[in-house]
């Protein structure tokens, strides 16, 4: 069967519209401000920053609240590098990835810094590791911390962006290390600096079983063989520190 597509034509009669004169012309003013947003920035995913999260510590407790200001830390992981068997070799022990609360989300461990000065003058974002792990008096002696892979992420559009910079070896009681530089004109805005990707370890318990941990393998504890390790929890803190860069 054949199908017509039938077209109508329409006759349009134009009827020019009167001129119209310009009797007066008045400007007005149209404007907006903007200062600087002393605000805290809450935690956004590193993955995916458009969207808001609520990360928790490797014991599920909340984590410590980010920095209020215009130039400010929001957010930094804490590292758990699981429960090992004490070995006499050397080991590299990988760090959990980062959890959040009331969801079974995942992501890589990452730190997240905001700034909303207004000026893109710049700034550094800094680690240091301020005591070897310890436990009790006994310290995990040799042991170092390494971040590897890092890239940075941010919902700003139109903001330059800083560089991530990878950590081979944070060294304990040593100087502040650089993870991410913003030159000026660079980092406006809220950034994340993340290391690596979620991935899957066949984790061996205490008791000879294996079980699947969920892991950041670019960061990374590296323990030697020789070292003295007791059955115990090792702890340690990790402080970063946010600064602007001097104007010339």
């Amino acid at each position: 069967m054949k199908r017509i597509l039938l077209v109508t034509g329409l006759l349009v009669t134009l009827i020019a519209a009167p001129a119209v004169s310009t009797a007066a012309m008045y400007p007005s003013d149209g404007r907006v401000q903007f200062v600087p947003n002393n605000d805290q920035t809450p935690p956004v995913d590193p993955t995916d920053p458009q969207e808001p999260v609520n990360p928790e510590t490797p014991g599920g407790q909340p984590p410590e609240a980010g920095q209020a200001g215009p130039l400010s830390i929001d957010f930094a992981s804490s590292f758990s590098f699981g429960v090992n068997r004490i070995s006499n070799k050397d080991q590299i022990y990988y760090a959990d990835a980062q959890t959040y609360r009331d969801t079974a989300h995942l992501t890589p461990n990452y730190v997240q810094v905001t700034d909303n000065r207004g000026t893109a003058s710049g700034w550094v974002l800094t680690v240091k590791q301020l005591q070897q792990f310890q436990a009790d008096n006994a310290a995990l002696e040799g042991a170092f911390v390494s971040f590897g892979n890092p890239h940075v992420n941010s919902n700003s559009t139109d903001s330059l962006a800083p560089a991530a910079l990878a950590v081979k070896a944070l060294l304990p009681n040593s100087s502040e290390t650089q993870v991410m530089t913003a030159d000026k004109t660079e980092g406006a805005g809220t950034w994340e600096d993340y290391w690596g990707e979620v991935t899957d370890l066949a984790q061996e318990k205490p008791d000879g079983h294996f079980y699947t941990r969920k892991v950041t393998k670019a960061i990374q504890l590296h323990v030697p063989g020789k070292t003295v390790k007791l059955p115990k929890t090792y702890r340690t803190t990790f402080v970063w520190s946010l600064k602007e860069i001097p104007s010339n």
